[in-house]
């Protein structure tokens, strides 16, 4: 559902006055300014103003919102949930029961000048697919996708078949150094190309989240590498345009997963090796297999050896929202590692070998963490992000 002239309902709390707007100047008083009673386009205050009406009115609704993300409101009735999600004026609804759904958009018409646009099909650039057949909902962006690759003349560019090929060793001394790969750099959209795909990486795309990761390092002072590693980006966008993430109902209840692997001291600026942790928190059933929720997390750490095997150890200190309001809390399991060559380097205390030198790692400190290490698996989603 959409609000119309969404600013115009909002309440100021303060006195402001504006000119007498042109074509509407009093003839006996044009040096007059005119007292504001509501709110306006173009207030600084107005977005805050439209909030705090909605909200208010959502709480006389009996709806809570939830503490994890205050844009997201939700209710219970008769153990039977709804759920709104706003977005400026934008907002979806979504419940078990098409009879919450109705009656919410009533209360809303009721107080709000309201357009119902139907299914929810689209929205901020993400296309939805439904399969209720399947119990599936699909998101993509492959229209925003395509406008990218529009946008950066990339349209007619051969596909890539992975996000950052192995040998762009990317690092801070590529950057520029004469004044012509100076002023050449200058002409090149770098950080306007690394905002466009940041914000499909956000939302449908954690597949190129360590790419992403890499080259918006550089931002700063890019030089042709770094240019050429993000137009291979672009190239595997092209091939991959029509993908997303599909987010399916599962009957085995919520867990959470971690996953670690690292790419062997492979940054050229620090030396350090990167340890990407992919947690993956699936299918929560919120209401028998009416509903699911599903919150997807992949997270990129540049980390020495310690701090991931102390998480290992005691993950405590990783926790997310296994509720619709984040009422309950859930620490994930690691047990899909992938770092065994370096845990064995560490327990065989090897001063000799060139990669503990590298880590700057006391072995005697390290081997005190990965006692009691013994898990593995041949199946590692971090990979998508370091073997490619």
């Amino acid at each position: 559902m959409d609000v119309k002239t969404a600013f115009l309902h909002g309440d100021l709390d303060e006195q402001i006055y504006m000119s007498q707007p042109y074509g509407f100047v009093d003839k006996e008083l044009p040096d007059h300014v005119c007292l504001l009673k509501k709110s306006l386009y173009g207030l600084k205050q107005s977005p805050r103003h439209w909030n705090k009406k909605f909200d208010s009115f959502m709480q006389s609704l009996k709806f809570s919102k939830s503490s994890y993300d205050p844009c997201m409101y939700f209710k219970y009735d008769n153990d039977m949930p709804v759920f709104l999600v706003l977005y400026v004026d934008d907002m979806l609804i979504a419940s078990p029961s098409s009879t919450l759904i109705t009656k919410l958009q009533k209360s809303l018409c009721k107080t709000f000048e309201m357009k119902d646009l139907g299914n929810a099909n689209k929205i901020l650039g993400m296309t939805i697919e439904r399969n209720r057949r399947n119990s599936t909902i699909f998101l993509n962006q492959s229209s925003y996708v395509k406008s990218v690759l529009e946008k950066f003349s990339m349209t007619n560019s051969k596909p890539a078949s992975v996000p950052l090929a192995a040998h762009f060793q990317l690092c801070r001394n590529q950057r520029p150094k004469t004044d012509s790969e100076k002023e050449k750099m200058k002409s090149i959209p770098y950080s306007n190309a690394i905002g466009s795909v940041m914000y499909l990486m956000v939302s449908t795309r954690p597949d190129i989240a360590y790419a992403v990761s890499c080259l918006s390092r550089y931002m700063s002072n890019p030089g042709s590498p770094h240019w050429e590693a993000l137009k291979w980006l672009l190239r595997y966008l092209q091939g991959s345009v029509n993908d997303g993430i599909k987010f399916s109902k599962c009957s085995q209840g919520a867990s959470l997963v971690g996953y670690i692997d690292s790419n062997y001291a492979n940054d050229k600026d620090s030396e350090n090796p990167l340890l990407p942790m992919c947690l993956l928190y699936v299918v929560l059933a919120l209401v028998g297999n009416h509903s699911f929720r599903i919150l997807l997390l992949y997270l990129l750490l540049k980390l020495s050896i310690l701090p991931p095997l102390k998480l290992l150890r005691k993950p405590s200190g990783l926790k997310v929202s296994s509720g619709p309001g984040g009422l309950a809390m859930m620490t994930p399991v690691f047990r899909h590692l992938w770092i065994w060559s370096k845990v064995e380097i560490v327990k065989r205390k090897p001063l000799w070998h060139s990669f503990v030198v590298r880590l700057r790692v006391p072995s005697n400190q390290g081997k005190s963490w990965v006692a009691g290490l013994c898990d593995r698996s041949v199946y590692q989603l971090p990979d998508l992000a370091l073997s490619l």
